[in-house]
């Protein structure tokens, strides 16, 4: 239908052929709005949202800041601070970085501030599980070369800053810190933090859905979970599921484990909380363990409000904590920086190497590592004789001396103990056991960290070799010859065997008490006959000197034949908890507070009967009085003097566990001892101490 002109009158339109009367309306001569007209066949309404959407492209684009803001989870750098971030590359030329780049190398040395802050015992108490490290190498030597890095983060609520703010890249939150500080040592403006943490949620999550909690492409991944996991079993299960999914990850990330200590979970769960199931998977998996635990336990246990100020309530950590958790977090990185640039650069630091030894930290030694150890003499070493153990090392108490025979290895050697640990390098130096009896080059560690060896200066491990697979990395599959397999093989001893003679110890002071013989044994030391028993196949006392036995109390047998082992480096004797109690039973004893050990009064000390213990068809007698503990040394393990402690204890698992027992240094003062590596067997033999009433 077509329009007249006109103004605003209303008008009639002719009929229209074919439509009816009651479709016909009047209408009026209103204009057609310039929105519905047509441009280039599109009407002006499209064309003004396409050119006010192109509008703010461009507005947000050139006229708003340029750079991306925060989001929830990752840290961008604003273009100002970027400006300021250059690269270093710490392996290019020396005149770039420096012969010593790093103020805070060597670790625990003097320009060590986090050592200085906290103390170097615990700095080195926080690292519950050191590994081989390599992963975490592979990324400093990234940083190293200049490159960037990309550090991301999984965890519960402490991570994602709930209590200090709840914004996971708030600057007092911990990876902020940790972030900030990393970027002060290797600048780059590409370096990113990824913040995947959530509120309440722990590795039961996180095990199936971490990948969305992660860029593709991450260097470190830092995991953090105590306060969120179960303190049972599925922890176990879940966490070991997370940590096996990223490292299987197709970037291959360095992983940390990062514990924070709380007092509502000691409370309620004490020493098995999620750390404990946490530590085993680190373990499992070579990945590093560390924890505030070490700062905020002692000052806890003496007043627990003594650390409230970490805390914004039982559990969650304020920006004190968090602060806390960044210095424990970049102690552990300073210490790989140290060991990776010595390693990488060949340049030791002043001290020696990428660590100064927890020992000369705190003060003790008088002599310094030295790299220049050309014309150095030999230095003799205060060794523990084991033989639950065979990796021999030094490094505890006096230091290790380089001379011209020492040689570095590229492995990293870590043993844990019953009672103590020790990891540091693993060396080939000439030893001099005695007169005639020099190996030119035995594999010895040489301890950057110990702890739990006060008296002495490192480990003779003279157990069987096979207990050196796993000590080194990265190779972990070598087994290391002992002292004595070198020299049989080198054809100074006839015989691969070590005979072990003691004295009853009567003194507190340091005493010769004992005596090795390689290759042979002495028959001044021994009276009868040796008697020898074959070498268990009981796992896992198998795997040590270990031998069956039964034992009996009196005309009663606590213990009957079962596997367990000969150790040296054992004080007491152990037996399993059942025959323990039984013990305990027919001896009347009772538990002291102070020592640990059963006491008897002195009308059950007269009524002690003697322990037998039979193996190889021959039954070796402890006396009552070889079942005393050294009445002069009561006071030195915190009993009073004229009590009567028994040797005697438990090893804390039921009988049939296949370690039953320990025969340790207290039986083996009363007793000659021969361990045979060629005929797979250990022996014993009375001696003149075995009837002694010393104690």
């Amino acid at each position: 239908m077509q329009r007249r002109t006109g103004k605003s009158n209303p008008h009639i339109a002719p009929p229209t052929p074919g439509l009816p009367p009651s479709e016909i309306h009047a209408s009026s001569d209103k204009p057609t709005s310039r929105l519905n007209q047509r441009s280039f066949g599109v009407t002006n309404r499209i064309w003004l949202i396409i050119c006010l959407f192109i509008f703010i492209i461009l507005f947000t684009r050139f006229i708003l800041p340029s750079h991306t803001p925060d989001t929830y989870y990752s840290r961008h750098h604003s273009p100002s601070y970027a400006a300021n971030l250059k690269p270093t590359n710490y392996l290019n030329a020396s005149d770039e970085a420096g012969e010593s780049p790093f103020d805070f190398c060597p670790t625990f040395g003097p320009g060590d501030e986090l050592a200085q802050k906290y103390g170097a015992l615990t700095i080195s108490q926080s690292w519950l599980h050191l590994g081989s490290g390599a992963r975490v190498q592979k990324v400093i030597h990234k940083a190293l070369l200049g490159q960037p890095v990309t550090i991301s983060v999984i965890g519960g609520s402490i991570s994602s800053c709930h209590g200090a703010g709840d914004d996971p890249i708030a600057p007092d939150c911990y990876p902020s810190r940790f972030f900030t500080w990393w970027n002060s040592i290797f600048p780059h403006p590409a370096s990113e933090l990824t913040n995947g943490a959530m509120r309440r949620t722990n590795s039961e999550y996180f095990s199936f859905c971490n990948a969305h909690h992660l860029p593709d492409y991450t260097d470190l991944i830092i995991l953090e979970l105590d306060s969120d996991d179960k303190p049972d079993r599925s922890t176990l299960d879940n966490f070991e599921l997370l940590v096996r999914s990223i490292l299987l990850r197709p970037d291959f990330p360095a992983v940390i484990i990062l514990g924070h200590f709380s007092p509502q979970v000691q409370q309620q769960h004490g020493f098995a909380g999620p750390d404990h199931w946490h530590s085993v998977v680190a373990q499992f998996y070579d990945v590093p363990h560390i924890s505030t635990k070490s700062a905020l336990y002692p000052p806890y246990i003496a007043s627990p409000a003594s650390i409230d100020n970490y805390f914004a309530d039982p559990i969650l950590a304020n920006a004190h904590g968090h602060a806390l958790l960044a210095d424990i977090l970049i102690a552990y990185i300073q210490s790989q920086i140290c060991a990776t640039w010595s390693a990488a650069t060949g340049k030791a630091f002043e001290g020696g190497g990428g660590y100064l030894p927890v020992y000369y930290a705190l003060g003790g030694g008088a002599e310094q590592l030295s790299s220049d150890a050309a014309s150095a003499p030999a230095t003799t070493y205060s060794l523990l004789i084991d033989t639950g153990s065979s990796n021999t090392w030094v490094g505890a108490g006096k230091a290790y001396t380089r001379t011209s025979t020492s040689t570095q290895t590229t492995d990293r050697v870590s043993v844990t103990y019953g009672s103590g640990s020790f990891s540091g390098t693993e060396f080939t130096d000439q030893v001099t056991v005695a007169s005639g009896l020099v190996i030119p080059k035995q594999s010895i560690g040489v301890a950057s960290r110990s702890e739990g060896f006060d008296g002495f200066d490192g480990i003779l491990g003279i157990g069987p070799t096979d207990l050196t697979e796993g000590t080194l990395s990265p190779d972990t599959r070598s087994s290391i010859p002992t002292v004595t397999d070198n020299l049989f093989s080198q054809g100074t001893i006839s015989s691969n065997l070590v005979a072990v003679s003691f004295e009853p110890t009567t003194s507190a002071s340091a005493v010769t008490n004992g005596e090795l013989s390689f290759g042979g044994t002495d028959s001044s030391k021994f009276t009868g006959s040796i008697s020898f028993s074959p070498l268990t196949s009981t796992s896992p006392a198998s795997e040590f000197w270990g031998i069956d036995q039964s034992i009996t109390y009196g005309s009663t047998t606590i213990l009957s034949e079962t596997a367990g082992i000969v150790d040296t480096g054992t004080t007491l004797v152990l037996i399993a908890s059942d025959a323990f109690s039984r013990y305990r039973s027919a001896t009347g004893g009772v538990e002291d507070n102070n020592t640990g050990l059963l006491r008897l009064s002195t009308s059950q000390f007269n009524n002690l009967q003697s322990l037998s213990f039979t193996t190889g068809g021959t039954t070796f007698e402890l006396t009552a009085n070889a079942q005393a503990w050294p009445r002069s040394l009561n006071t030195a393990i915190g009993g009073t003097s004229n009590n009567v402690y028994l040797i005697v204890n438990d090893v804390g698992t039921p009988s049939g566990e296949g370690l039953d027992f320990i025969n340790g240094f207290t039986f083996l003062e009363r007793f000659y001892s021969v361990f045979d590596t060629a005929n797979k067997r250990v022996g014993f033999a009375t001696t003149s101490f075995t009837q002694a009433t010393t104690n």
